[in-house]
Parts: structure tokens; C-alpha cells; sequence
């Protein structure tokens, strides 16, 4: 992934790359969040040959004796951004602490009913991220809602809190459990919330995610 992110760097268009891992005791998870200023840019990442090497690569590899590295496919989801709150999700101002010390990344995925009320469901999950803005200060670093292209059922909250202390202090307080009250009748399966922390350079089995 770390060979992967260093050429995309210089793609056109790339705003943010982000490599991802699920804080312990799962660490075999990894999420990548780019964000491109268009979808002609991310088309264009995509044939440019370190991404085509990449995805062969990391997936069957004749030379690593086929399935190299991976438990299941990449699960490859393009969004748009429906409304951020604080810094942007790709803001250069944001922590770039690697590991535990640093902020917690959460990635939730929110699949509403199809035949269900779509746009109730997305003002829901707009009120409460005005609504946890509001309340956390700088304790939230961002809190972006995502509306997956192709499912427009399907939404996605990016949201970056400096410690996960803060975070699960939120989660237990009246506005986060009327919020889930509310929502949950619209839902076309349950939260699937990913708690996360930035890897820097490359990640080890014994120390996690190394700073660069």
C-alpha cells in the first residue's frame, strides 16, 4: 500500500491519501480513502500503471504464488460529498500523527433502505453532524457525510476526533442515542462503524503502524 501511495502522490488531481488500520485487536483490515477533484482524475489514477500494478499485485500475484496478500477483494466505493463539517476530510491542517498518539479515523458505512425515505435518512445523519459539531469543538477534527455514486442509498461518515476518549464519550450521550434511535427504522442493514489510526510509512507485525 505504501508503494502504492508514494507514485499516486503525484497523480492529477489527488487531494488526500490516507492508509488506514483498524485500531486492535483487529489488525489485518486496512482502509485507503483517496479524494480527487473529479471523477476524471480518479479514471485517470486508475490506468496509470502503479495503480494497475497495485491491484494485481496485492491480489494474485503469479510470482508471490498467487493470492499475495488479501482475505477477501479490495471493496472499491466512489462517493460524493454531500456536506463536511470543521476541516475537510483532506485538510492539510489536520493531525498527521501516526498510530495510537495520534487521532482516531472513523469510517461508517450507512445503507438505507432502498424503497425507504432516502433523503430523510441523509438530512439525519446532516442534522447530527451539525449537531456533534457543535458540541465537540475542537475535540472533532472533521465529520464528512458521503453519498456512494452508483447506491445512492448508501452513505458513508468520515469523521477524524483528536482521541477515540472523545469519541466514545459522544457515542453514549443523548444526541448520538436519539440520533440512532431516529434512524435506524430507515436502515437497510445496521451501522458498520471502522475505527481506525494513520499508518505512516510502512507497518510491522510487532509495532503497528511506523512513523515516517
Amino acid at each position: 500500500m505504501f508503494k502504492y501511495r508514494a507514485p499516486s502522490n503525484t497523480d492529477a488531481g489527488l487531494q488526500s491519501f490516507r492508509v488506514l488500520n483498524l485500531i486492535p485487536p483487529t489488525t489485518n483490515h486496512s482502509e485507503i480513502v483517496q479524494v480527487f477533484s473529479d471523477y476524471k482524475a480518479y479514471k485517470d489514477h486508475l490506468a496509470q500503471s502503479h495503480t494497475v500494478g497495485f491491484r494485481f499485485d496485492v491480489q494474485n500475484n503469479p510470482a508471490l504464488g498467487g493470492v499475495c496478500c488479501v482475505g477477501s477483494p479490495i471493496d472499491d466505493r466512489q462517493y460524493r460529498l454531500v456536506q463536511s463539517f470543521n476541516a475537510p476530510w483532506s485538510s492539510a491542517t489536520i493531525s498527521s500523527t501516526v498510530g495510537p498518539s495520534g487521532p482516531l479515523y472513523v469510517v461508517t458505512y450507512v445503507e438505507l433502505l432502498q424503497g425507504g425515505s432516502v433523503k430523510q435518512g441523509e438530512g439525519q445523519l446532516l442534522d447530527y453532524g451539525a449537531a456533534t459539531s457543535n458540541a465537540n469543538g475542537s475535540r472533532l477534527l472533521s465529520y464528512s457525510v458521503l453519498q456512494e455514486l452508483n447506491r445512492p442509498n448508501r452513505f458513508a461518515v468520515l469523521e477524524i476526533w483528536d482521541s477515540q476518549a472523545s469519541y466514545t464519550a459522544w457515542q453514549v450521550l443523548p444526541t448520538t442515542t436519539s440520533f440512532v434511535a431516529k434512524i435506524t427504522p430507515l436502515f437497510g442493514s445496521p451501522f458498520d462503524h471502522r475505527l481506525t489510526i494513520l499508518c505512516g510509512e510502512t507497518y510491522s507485525d510487532s509495532a503497528g503502524c511506523v512513523p515516517p
